[in-house]
């Protein structure tokens, strides 16, 4: 992830000086989908969060993710209407603006190591009687640094058009506005397949045409084979973007590699700082 350089936001805070609207904003060249869905031109440009934004952050849930998000990621960006961001492009905007609200982006995450787990474990099944160490009870830890996260940009050599049991099909990846509209059409019909509705949604025109959702979870459902089907959507999922929510770190207790998830909790927006 590209920081903010201090003598860049001099020289860039002297350029827009000339441009009253873009004061305090800079701009945010490196989203994993390359701007290669957007309008030719279109730029987007990113501010630091302010305390009242970092604040809401901080309580993120899985119940009021999108809600929060969508409102702070409206008032801090320019340049594009956050209904038309491509879903994973919004999440790497939201780290982008965590990476340039602090300087300081290195921050302790613990996690249970799955090696210190099973060792435990094992000494557990040998001796009944075994009375676990402190350092044993204790979570691993790694010290997380954001511009170590892990992207996965759209290849350069990606093609929109798919050729699926002779049908041409564009690979339109989820907006904003798109997620929207699967997650309400989802709610209003329990009985259909989420995983055929997402694939529907990250389609746009069949053989030149546009479709609603519907019809194009209709056209997934009952037009292509299975075996159409699998291959469309090994190649949606083959050049998805964004970035890897799962880092391979090493245990600070036993040093083996460990996989950990990469979560918006509290301590990731709101990071507590010594003061020495």
């Amino acid at each position: 992830m590209r920081m903010v350089d201090p003598n860049e936001e001099i020289k860039h805070q002297k350029q827009q000086e000339q441009n009253q609207d873009l004061i305090d904003f800079f701009p945010i060249n490196d989203i994993p989908s390359r701007g290669y869905f957007y309008s030719d031109g279109t730029k987007i440009y990113g501010r630091r969060l302010n305390v009242s934004e970092v604040k809401k952050l901080a309580q993120l849930n899985e119940d009021n993710f999108d809600e929060v998000v969508d409102t702070v990621i409206q008032s801090t960006i320019k340049g594009i209407d956050i209904l038309d961001l491509k879903r994973q492009d919004k999440l790497y905007i939201l780290f982008w603006l965590r990476a340039n609200s602090f300087r300081d982006n290195n921050f302790k995450v613990d996690f249970t190591c799955p090696f210190c787990l099973d060792k435990l474990k094992e000494k557990l099944e040998k001796d009944k009687t075994y009375k676990p160490t402190q350092e044993e009870l204790q979570s691993s830890f790694f010290h997380f640094k954001l511009e170590h996260l892990q992207i996965n940009y759209l290849p350069e050599k990606f093609k929109k058009e798919y050729d699926c049991d002779g049908h041409s099909i564009e690979i339109d990846y989820e907006s904003v506005r798109d997620q929207r509209y699967r997650e309400s059409h989802f709610a209003k019909n329990k009985e259909l397949d989420f995983e055929i509705l997402e694939l529907a949604s990250n389609l746009g025109k069949i053989d030149g045409k546009e479709y609603m959702l519907s019809e194009r979870y209709k056209f997934l459902s009952t037009k292509i084979s299975p075996e159409g089907y699998v291959k469309l959507e090994s190649y949606v999922k083959k050049n998805e973007f964004g970035f890897k929510d799962v880092m391979i770190v090493k245990c600070n207790k036993c040093g083996g590699d460990a996989p950990v998830g990469v979560t918006f909790c509290k301590e990731f927006m709101l990071p507590k700082i010594e003061i020495s």
